[in-house]
């Protein structure tokens, strides 16, 4: 199966081309660095604005595994912070679609070993 690029990538990767700028494996750590952080205004949108980051720790195995904690503006300073779970809504995805299609199936028993 071939895999085909979406055009906003190829056209991303045509800009860069053009740009003549050299290759990242060209450039010394600092300057592919430099040029990395530049150049994120021009692809990717600003972060959102966050009220609070804290910082955490977990218990590891060895040591404490670091972890970050984000709270967006807005959000109410001791307010339980929602899940991905919670902001999720079931949705049929295409293979679930095609599966049920293709069997006479729903979702929920599409995925199941027919007997």
């Amino acid at each position: 199966m071939t895999s085909t690029l979406h055009p906003d990538g190829q056209r991303a990767l045509e800009l860069i081309r053009l740009s003549g700028r050299p290759p990242f494996e060209a450039m010394s750590p600092q300057e592919a660095r430099a040029v990395y952080r530049d150049g994120r205004n021009v692809l990717q949108p600003e972060p959102a604005a966050v009220a609070l980051v804290r910082n955490l720790a977990a218990p590891g195995p060895a040591d404490p595994i670091p972890l970050r904690l984000y709270r967006a503006t807005g959000t109410e300073p001791h307010a339980p912070l929602p899940t991905r779970r919670a902001r999720l809504a079931p949705t049929r995805t295409k293979v679930d679609r095609v599966l049920a299609g293709s069997r006479g199936a729903t979702p929920s028993t599409a995925s199941r070993p027919r007997s």
